[in-house]
C-alpha cells in the first residue's frame, strides 16, 4: 500500500470519527490529506469504495490486537478479563467507527450496496475473532478448567455476546472500569457454568 493511499484511508477513519459518515465527502477527505480531490479517485472510484477499505483497513487493524496470543500461563478467567480489556480499549478508542461497523453488519443506515459488501469483507475477521475465543476455551478444556468444549453456537454466542454487550455500555456513556470488566468476564463465565464442573469437583 502507497504512503497516499494509507493517508486517504486514516483521513477517512479520522473524519468519519469526528463527523460521522451522514457528512462525509470525497472533498472533505482530500482537504485532510492536503490532495486534490481527483488524486484521490486515482486511488478509489467512489465514496462507497474508500469507506468500505477505510473501514476494513481500521477492523483488521483492531482485530489483530484483539487476537493477539495470550500468555499459556493465565487462567481461563484471566483470559476472558483480558479480552474484555481490550474490547474496552477498542471501544474506547473509535466507539464512532464501531457503531458504523456494527450498523453495516445490521445492513440499517447505510447504503445496501455498502452494506453487504461490509458484511463480506467482515466475515473473515468475524470469523479469527469466533477462532480466538475458540483457542481460549480450548487451552481451558486441556488446562482441566473446562470439562468439555463449547460448541460453535455457544462460542459465538459468548464472543459476540461480550462485544455487544460493551458495545451498549460504551453508547450509553458507562466508563471503563474494573468493576465494568469484572462484570463481564463474570457474565462469560457464566455462560460457561455448564462446562465447569470440574472447577469444583
Amino acid at each position: 500500500m502507497t504512503d497516499k493511499k494509507l493517508r486517504i484511508l486514516q483521513a477517512t477513519q479520522k473524519l468519519i470519527t469526528r463527523q460521522g459518515y451522514e457528512h462525509l465527502t470525497i472533498s472533505r477527505i482530500a482537504k485532510e490529506c492536503g490532495i486534490g480531490k481527483g488524486t484521490v479517485y486515482e486511488y478509489f472510484d467512489s465514496k462507497e469504495a474508500l469507506l468500505n477499505q477505510a473501514l476494513s483497513h481500521y477492523a483488521r487493524l483492531e482485530c489483530d490486537v484483539i487476537c493477539a496470543p495470550l500468555p499459556e500461563t493465565l487462567s481461563l478467567s484471566e483470559s476472558i478479563h483480558t479480552l474484555v480489556l481490550r474490547l474496552c480499549r477498542l471501544f474506547e478508542r473509535n466507539t464512532a467507527i464501531l457503531s458504523m461497523l456494527w450498523s453495516d453488519l445490521q445492513q440499517q443506515g447505510l447504503p445496501k450496496s455498502l452494506a453487504e459488501c461490509m458484511c463480506q469483507t467482515m466475515m473473515p475477521l468475524r470469523d479469527q475473532y469466533l477462532a480466538f475465543v475458540h483457542r481460549l476455551c480450548r487451552r481451558a478444556l486441556l488446562q482441566g478448567e473446562l470439562c468439555s468444549l463449547p460448541d460453535d453456537f455457544e462460542i459465538g454466542y459468548i464472543g459476540f455476546g461480550l462485544a455487544s454487550y460493551l458495545s451498549l455500555q460504551f453508547r450509553t456513556g458507562v466508563p471503563v472500569s474494573e468493576q465494568l470488566a469484572d462484570r463481564c468476564t463474570e457474565m462469560v463465565l457464566r455462560q460457561l457454568s455448564v462446562h465447569q464442573e470440574a472447577l469444583h469437583a
